[in-house]
């Protein structure tokens, strides 16, 4: 039997690191990681450009996030994403509610208070 595809999403550093603690899922899922182009040495099958508000570019940057993510969800046919956020994965979000996707958001471990 095929393994249904889950998309996990995050920004770089901590959010990143706490979607890893899914990496078990891989048992009984195929896992399409993506993140942020960055600095730092992430494992990630797709790189989401880098979305910051005040940019120059941030209109444009964030129009790829959204045609990226279409190609994403027509290709893989998740049966769900899975985020612990920050602005790189609003534009996946969306998109997947478009495509009547579930979409799963886990708050970051330091929002506790």
């Amino acid at each position: 039997m095929k393994k249904k595809n889950i998309i996990l999403i995050s920004s770089s550093g901590g959010h990143y690191e706490q979607l890893l603690k899914l990496k078990e899922l891989e048992i009984d899922y195929n896992l399409i990681w993506c993140t942020e182009r960055t600095r730092y040495k992430v494992k990630s099958d797709h790189k989401f450009p880098s979305i910051k508000l005040k940019s120059i570019f941030f209109p444009f940057k964030l129009l790829g996030a959204f045609l990226k993510s279409m190609y994403l969800i027509i290709k893989y046919k998740p049966m769900a994403i899975v985020s612990t956020g920050a602005l790189v994965a609003i534009p996946i979000s969306m998109t997947a509610k478009l495509f009547r996707k579930k979409v799963v958001f886990i708050e970051t471990f330091a929002r506790v208070k």
